[in-house]
């Protein structure tokens, strides 16, 4: 009996214990993102933006220690972990620094991106236009010019896969669309 009573004791106390450490860990799971904004470094802006949960801004740590010269390096149990790199990198200028150069090369990228969406929608408005007059009427569709939407369109979409693949590779994640 008195083994039981022991075992509760000390499961008690475990139960507790873990459940105090975890009362200090704030869930952002399910809240709703205020708003969005850019952020610049030294006058370059960073391709992450930061987000602002119920007041509070949240900025992309991987960016920002990458941006200002730090190696971002996260553990479970320690947690994220910013160190300093040499200072021969840290000290570029903004043009030849490899962190900001990277950056700006993921920002064209995006930018590039939101224009060939643009294009792939109306190249896709186009071909539907093409799709429904086939079924209604055929013979009045110009099957060059059909085909040539249809080509258009396939082309884009691959050369959007392409820039995806390409911000994914610089980023280390992948381009959700």
């Amino acid at each position: 009996m008195r083994k039981y009573i022991i075992g509760a004791i000390f499961g008690f106390l475990v139960a507790t214990a873990v459940g105090a450490r975890a009362e200090g860990v704030k869930s952002l799971i399910g809240e709703v993102i205020d708003g969005a904004f850019n952020v610049k470094v030294d006058g370059k802006e960073l391709a992450d933006q930061a987000v602002v949960i119920q007041g509070t801004s949240y900025l992309p740590v991987r960016a920002i220690g990458e941006a200002t010269g730090y190696d971002v390096a996260f553990d479970p149990n320690a947690g994220i972990e910013l160190t300093k790199k040499a200072d021969e990198v840290a000290e570029q200028p903004a043009e030849q620094n490899p962190n900001i150069v990277r950056a700006q090369r993921i920002e064209e990228l995006r930018a590039k991106s939101e224009e060939i969406k643009k294009e792939i929608t109306g190249l896709y408005q186009t071909v539907r236009k093409y799709m429904s007059l086939e079924m209604t009427d055929p013979q009045s569709i110009d099957q060059n010019d059909y085909q040539a939407a249809k080509k258009a369109w396939e082309a884009k979409k691959e050369e959007l896969a392409a820039v995806n693949k390409e911000i994914a590779e610089l980023t280390g994640r992948p381009v959700q669309d």
